[in-house]
C-alpha cells in the first residue's frame, strides 16, 4: 500500500476491510504544543551522549550523535511508566529517565532529527507509541531491524503497533519494513498527529495479523 496523505486525509479504497479514517472518537492524541516543534535540523544540540535503557536480559545501549539517535540492539524492557503515560512516548520517556547526562525531554526533542536502529532491537510485548513525540524527527534508518514477533493485541486501547510514530510533525515520508508479527496487532493511529506526512508506503509491511488501522494518520 502507497498513501499520498493531503489535507488530513488518506487517500485509499478498502485495505482488510478497515477504514484508516472511521472513528476518530477519543482516541487520538492532541497536537504536540509549536513551542517544542520550534527547533530546527541546523539549531540542534551537537554534543554527544551515549547511555543504556534498561537492566540485565532487557537492555539497550543508545547513543545520540550530531542529531541521530541510534540503538545498538538488545531487547527493550516493558515500558515501566504505566500504560496512562504511554502517550508521553516509550522510548523517548525511557531516555529521559535513564539518562546519566540530565538530558530532559525538550533537550531529545530539540536534538533528535533522526532514528537509526543499528542492530537488533526486540520489542518486548507491546511498541504502542515507541517512537512518540519526537518533533523533530525527519528520518528512520535500519527500522527492519525492529523486531515486533512479540507484539500483541491484548485487547487494551494502546497495544500492538498503534500510535507508533504519533506527532512525529517534522516527518514527511515515510516508508515501513515488514514489521512481521503473526500475533493479533492493532496499527491504529499509528502516525496520528504527523501533521507534515505527506507520503506514506506500507507496501512491505505484513498486514496478515492487523486488526485496526482507524485513524491510521489523522491529523486534527
Amino acid at each position: 500500500m502507497k498513501w499520498r496523505i493531503g489535507l488530513g486525509l488518506v487517500a485509499l479504497g478498502a485495505v482488510l476491510g478497515l477504514s484508516p479514517l472511521a472513528g476518530l472518537g477519543d482516541n487520538y492524541v492532541p497536537a504536540t504544543p509549536d513551542s517544542l516543534v520550534a527547533a530546527q535540523a541546523d539549531n540542534a544540540i551537537t554534543e554527544s551522549y551515549s547511555g543504556i535503557i534498561g537492566t540485565g536480559d532487557t537492555q539497550v545501549p543508545w547513543t545520540i550523535k550530531d542529531g541521530t539517535l541510534t540503538l545498538t540492539g538488545g531487547t527493550l524492557r516493558p515500558f515501566a511508566d504505566g500504560w496512562k503515560n504511554l502517550s508521553k512516548g516509550q522510548l523517548i520517556t525511557d531516555l529521559v529517565e535513564d539518562n546519566l547526562d540530565g538530558l530532559t525531554l525538550n533537550d531529545l526533542q530539540t536534538m533528535v532529527t533522526h532514528i537509526d536502529i543499528s542492530k537488533k532491537t526486540i520489542i518486548n510485548n507491546n511498541a504502542s507509541y515507541l517512537f512518540a513525540n519526537f518533533p523533530n524527527v525527519t528520518s528512520y534508518t535500519n527500522l527492519n531491524n525492529l523486531d515486533v514477533s512479540t507484539v500483541n493485541d491484548s485487547g487494551l486501547m494502546y497495544t500492538g503497533l498503534s500510535y507508533m510514530f504519533a506527532q512525529n510533525t517534522a516527518l514527511q515520508t515515510f516508508t515501513a519494513p515488514c514489521f512481521s508479527d503473526t500475533n493479533a496487532h492493532s496499527m491504529m493511529g499509528m502516525f496520528t498527529g504527523d501533521t507534515n506526512l505527506v507520503y506514506l508506503d506500507l507496501s512491505q509491511a505484513d498486514t496478515r495479523s492487523v486488526t485496526s488501522i482507524t485513524n491510521l494518520a489523522y491529523t486534527s
